[in-house]
């Protein structure tokens, strides 16, 4: 009987190990990263990296977790997580986050961009078309322009955050247009705050294309010149309920925004007030 009793006290002992040892492998698991290509139903693990390569166009890949290291994204697809605050892609601080080749259309949904570095583009390199909703790009930086997003292509962000980026233009948003495209920001119910350039466009850097903003907000934001936004020969256009505020420009060049000679402020219903040592300053 004390035999049979031991002898099932182990089993049960054996049992009880198995499960701890699921428990800890499914935790883990919820933890890491896990993407699902929603239209061809496989699953991957690991890295995004995979599931983008093994995509078809048109795509949709459902991200959780934190997903680490950098991707190159050359083909038309959707990205979208549960939410930005528990969908992370995280850079291994070697390079940009996340690189969207020219001649695609990606769009990106519910996820945070951190932890990238790169010469331009800390968290985002963009040549093609982008698509950013409910997203938040942070904590990257770029040591030429671009701390939070370099866009040499077309660029959207609704209801998305740029915070906490550093770079030497362009702190959260660098916007450069090429001889061959038109480079295009436009933010709608979108805020850029937070950021660090150490020479124009604390928040926003454009140099030639077009900036509009709808409805957002640019504020604390710091550079040498154009605290808020630094417009180097482009466009940028504040349609209504749209505020550029408390941004400082360091060295007294516009501390909600610098415009340079051949540059062009549409004010069409937005503010710029607050800012320090002025609003707006035409150089």
């Amino acid at each position: 009987m004390n035999m049979f009793k031991a002898l099932r006290g182990m089993v049960l002992a054996a049992f009880l190990a198995v499960g701890l040892v699921a428990m800890t492998a499914s935790a883990a698991m919820a933890a890491g990263c896990a993407v699902e290509n929603t239209t061809s139903h496989a699953k991957y693990a690991g890295t995004l990296q995979e599931a983008v390569e093994a995509a078809g166009a048109g795509n949709t890949l459902k991200v959780s977790g934190t997903c680490e290291g950098e991707t190159t994204i050359g083909k038309s697809v959707t990205i979208t997580g549960k939410s930005a605050a528990a969908t992370i892609l995280k850079g291994t601080g070697a390079s940009t986050v996340v690189t969207i080749s020219p001649g695609t259309t990606v769009k990106i949904t519910k996820i945070t961009i951190t932890g990238g570095h790169g010469e331009t583009g800390g968290g985002i390199t963009n040549k093609g078309t982008l698509a950013l909703t409910k997203a938040t790009v942070r904590a990257n930086t770029a040591t030429n322009r671009g701390g939070g997003i370099s866009n040499d292509g077309t660029l959207t962000l609704k209801g998305s955050t740029v915070s906490g980026n550093t770079a030497y233009e362009g702190g959260g948003i660098s916007n450069e247009e090429d001889t061959l495209s038109k480079a295009t920001v436009t933010l709608s119910t979108s805020t850029v705050s937070g950021n660090t350039a150490s020479e124009g466009g604390g928040g926003i850097s454009t140099e030639g294309g077009a900036v509009t903003l709808t409805a957002s907000t640019v504020k604390e934001n710091t550079a040498r010149l154009g605290g808020g936004i630094f417009n180097g020969f482009g466009t940028v256009t504040l349609n209504h309920k749209t505020v550029i505020t408390k941004n400082t420009a360091a060295f007294g060049g516009g501390g909600g925004i610098c415009n340079t000679e051949h540059a062009k402020l549409i004010e069409a219903g937005g503010t710029v007030t607050e800012n320090t040592p002025e609003n707006v300053v035409n150089e």
